[in-house]
């Protein structure tokens, strides 16, 4: 039996907490615990939460380290007195090391995985903190994984790193008409053309660039409707914008949701503006299910596996972005485009394959 422990800062509906879903529910619960240590109290992750709860694996919370370092540092110091083979920290920066320096010392093998490209947490100090810290855990022998070689350089610079990708079971998101019939009919939506957004409300995300997108959009395509599936902190904030813009009407807020796949099959075209990406398993998910994307070029070309992806520059005119939705949105082959990405390295068996080699602590 080999005793992992997940270091993540919550159970949300996220970048890290889909990746770590999709590989634990492969694992046999008889060859690999899994524990969690989390310091985000409020758990929204269903379907991770109840793996954990079938598999009695253990979920500790902790005091967040910037509200209460102290408490915090008691109780992972408790946590990791239990000699866990693995400790596989999930990180967007490295601003808070204390579970990787403290877990060195107690077990076998530690993992540091970087699931972002930058992050905005503390600004410019927050960056040097970072540097810093890279500096300070260069020397030692830890695992360095990435979810793409964007987020890889951001977090370990010059050192060397694995590359394990954000897969999914590709099945599962393969375009439906029946599924794209069934959302559209739940939210009385006909022929129009939805174009959709999968993700949480934070600043990352660019929901306020999507909102003034959309608003332009509709000027020529009158019919057109703007889909949001995530919550968040900038949710109201962004509730408040699309009525400002006069355009509230048009835009459903259809909140978090335990399982996304029938809103892709709804979809036309994923609208994807981000600041900053790792590699997002939104994108991996849509082209699974033949969706045309228009992303900004700060999310990493290497997710465009099927040719159904265009990059703008967040520069870029608008009158560009919306000449992109229009080209992007037609006769693409949705069905087709399943088979192209259970070619690619996106497939979740490769995957769990690689995870059950770094696992390994013979």
């Amino acid at each position: 039996m080999t005793n992992v422990l997940q270091v993540v800062w919550g159970l949300h509906i996220g970048g890290a907490e889909t990746f770590l879903y999709n590989v634990l529910s492969k694992l046999d619960a008889k060859e690999y615990h899994i524990d969690f240590v989390i310091q985000d109290p409020k758990i929204t992750n269903k379907k991770l939460y109840k793996l954990c709860k079938k598999n009695k694996w253990k979920i500790y919370k902790v005091p967040p380290f910037n509200k209460n370092l102290f408490a915090y540092v008691k109780a992972m110091r408790m946590i990791l007195q239990k000699p866990y083979d693995v400790v596989h920290i999930h990180m967007n920066a490295l601003i808070n090391i204390i579970p990787v320096l403290l877990a060195y010392r107690n077990s076998k093998k530690v993992i540091i995985h970087s699931h972002n490209s930058s992050n905005n947490l503390g600004g410019k100090i927050g960056r040097v903190v970072h540097l810093i810290n890279r500096k300070i855990l260069n020397p030692m022998k830890i695992s360095n994984v990435a979810c793409s070689d964007l987020a890889g350089k951001w977090m370990f610079g010059t050192q060397e790193y694995l590359l394990l990708e954000n897969a999914i079971d590709i099945d599962e998101y393969k375009f439906s008409e029946e599924k794209k019939n069934k959302v559209r009919k739940e939210y009385g939506i006909g022929a129009q053309i939805l174009i959709g957004h999968v993700g949480r409300f934070v600043e990352a995300k660019n929901h306020k660039y999507i909102l003034r997108i959309f608003e332009s959009y509709v000027h020529k395509n009158d019919a057109a409707v703007l889909m949001l599936v995530g919550d968040g902190p900038l949710k109201d904030s962004m509730v408040e914008l699309a009525e400002n813009l006069n355009i509230s009407d048009k835009v459903i807020f259809v909140g978090e949701q335990q399982d996304t796949k029938d809103y892709y099959s709804a979809f036309d075209c994923l609208l994807f503006p981000s600041l900053y990406e790792g590699l997002p398993f939104t994108l991996v998910e849509a082209q699974s299910s033949g969706l045309p994307v228009v992303a900004s070029d700060n999310v990493t070309k290497e997710i465009d596996l099927t040719g159904n992806i265009q990059f703008l520059s967040l520069s870029a005119r608008m009158d560009d972005w919306i000449s992109a939705l229009d080209t992007m949105i037609g006769p693409v082959q949705r069905e087709k485009c399943a088979e192209i990405m259970k070619q690619t390295k996106y497939n979740i068996e490769s995957t769990v394959v690689a995870v059950k080699r770094l696992y390994s602590v013979q």
